[in-house]
C-alpha cells in the first residue's frame, strides 16, 4: 500500500529494486516451509532447495545489483533506457520465476537434486527451467552490455578531464 499511488517515478533503476524486495520476500517463503522438521526431512534434498535459493538470489539480491547498476547509470551519464531495457526487465521476471518454479515444482514431486541423471517424469519441469533460464541469460546480456556502454562513456569522460 506504501507504493500503491505513491507518485514513484517507475524507471528501470526503481523496478528492479521493487523486484528485489518482492523476490527476497518470495523467496523466504519456500525457505521457511523448508524449515519445518517434517519437511526438510523428505525435501531438503530434493530441488525445492534449489528452487528457494534462486528465487530470493535471482529475483532479490541479483535484481538489487542490477537496479543499484541502472540507478548509477541514470545519474551519473546521458544513457537513456529504451524499450529493449523494460522488455529485458520483463523477461528477467518472468524467467526468474519460471527457473524458480521448475525447481520448487520439481521439489515438490520429490525429485531430488545431485543426480546425473533423471526418470522421464522429472524431465518437464527440468526442460522448463532450461529455457527459463536461457531467457535470463538474455535478460542478463542486454543489462550487462547496457552498463558495459556507461562505463565506456565514464571511462571516456574521465579520461577527457585528465587529459585537460
Amino acid at each position: 500500500m506504501i507504493v500503491y499511488k505513491s507518485g514513484i517515478k517507475w524507471d528501470m533503476g526503481s523496478r528492479l529494486m521493487f523486484l528485489s524486495m518482492l523476490g527476497w520476500s518470495a523467496g523466504v517463503i519456500p525457505a521457511i516451509v523448508d524449515s519445518t522438521i517434517v519437511v526438510n526431512r523428505v525435501m531438503h534434498n530434493t530441488k525445492w532447495v534449489p528452487g528457494h535459493f534462486h528465487m530470493y538470489m535471482g529475483l532479490g539480491v541479483i535484481a538489487m545489483i542490477f537496479g543499484f547498476m541502472y540507478y548509477l547509470e541514470k545519474n551519473d551519464s546521458s544513457i537513456q533506457t529504451n524499450e529493449l531495457d523494460k522488455t529485458a526487465f520483463v523477461i528477467y521476471m518472468l524467467s526468474l520465476i519460471g527457473v524458480s518454479g521448475g525447481f520448487l515444482t520439481s521439489g515438490a514431486i520429490s525429485t531430488p537434486r545431485r543426480f546425473a541423471t533423471h526418470f522421464e517424469e522429472w524431465m518437464v519441469q527440468a526442460k522448463f527451467g532450461a529455457v527459463s533460464g536461457i531467457c535470463a541469460l538474455l535478460a542478463i546480456s542486454i543489462f550487462v552490455i547496457h552498463f558495459i556502454r556507461y562505463l565506456v562513456i565514464r571511462d571516456r569522460r574521465t579520461t577527457k578531464r585528465m587529459a585537460s
